[in-house]
């Protein structure tokens, strides 16, 4: 029965690889654990575990499926456990600067964004491949071993970002809604607001284009059909 929980456990853990996002901070006795409590109320979010890895800390931020993370939030999360810790502690955490792009799933814009003005800013920037324009933003993908950060990529997009969600990806790929582009799963599946079969939109194998041997269909299906 043990063999049997941990090959299961093992599995969960292939499938829903968590979010890890970098954090800077100071640090105190005991203080991981107000941050790890105020990340784990956010929206969507189903567990949180904070380890410390160098110079920076990291957060392994499991999710509910179908679902990703705004910036936003993981702000004002960590806002409220330095709050919470107060100036005497000292100690404060912050996003780290170098958060991965393999980590974004959306930049969220305050208007529709101009294609063509994305790709002719971005493609400035070192191992650029690709950037899809949603209804809401727009999501890039970057190749080979020099990229840009994902602060580097808002600050150089060329259009008003007004905040990015975070999610999950799996072998490089995720899958999000055609209507709810700010859903995210890292494997094929029904997006949890409305139903409709999500697809491919990022993969650090050749931009949003499925694979040709990819045995499920990656095309946005209409609900019921």
């Amino acid at each position: 029965m043990a063999t049997l929980a941990l090959m299961a456990s093992l599995l969960m853990s292939t499938e829903n690889p968590p979010l890890t996002i970098p954090l800077k901070g100071l640090t105190a006795k005991c203080c991981e654990k107000p941050v790890e409590e105020a990340l784990g109320r956010m929206p969507n979010v189903e567990s949180v575990k904070l380890r410390k890895d160098g110079s920076l800390y990291y957060a392994d931020i499991s999710l509910k499926a179908g679902y990703g993370v705004p910036i936003s939030e993981i702000d004002k999360a960590l806002g409220e456990a330095n709050k919470e810790m107060g100036d005497a502690m000292g100690t404060k955490y912050v996003l780290d600067d170098s958060l991965l792009l393999s980590q974004v799933h959306l930049f969220k814009t305050k208007n529709e964004p101009e294609e063509s003005k994305i790709k002719s800013a971005l493609s400035k920037l070192p191992g650029f491949k690709v950037v899809v324009k949603q209804k809401t933003g727009f999501t890039v993908v970057f190749e080979g071993e020099k990229q840009p950060t994902a602060v580097q990529v808002r600050k150089g997009c060329g259009v008003e970002v007004t905040d990015v969600i975070l999610a999950a990806s799996k072998d490089g790929a995720r899958y999000s809604c055609p209507m709810h582009p700010e859903t995210a799963s890292p494997a094929p599946g029904k997006c949890p607001e409305c139903g409709m079969d999500m697809y491919k939109v990022a993969t650090s194998r050749g931009g949003p284009q499925p694979k040709k041997d990819d045995k499920t269909d990656d095309k946005p299906k209409k609900k019921g059909g």
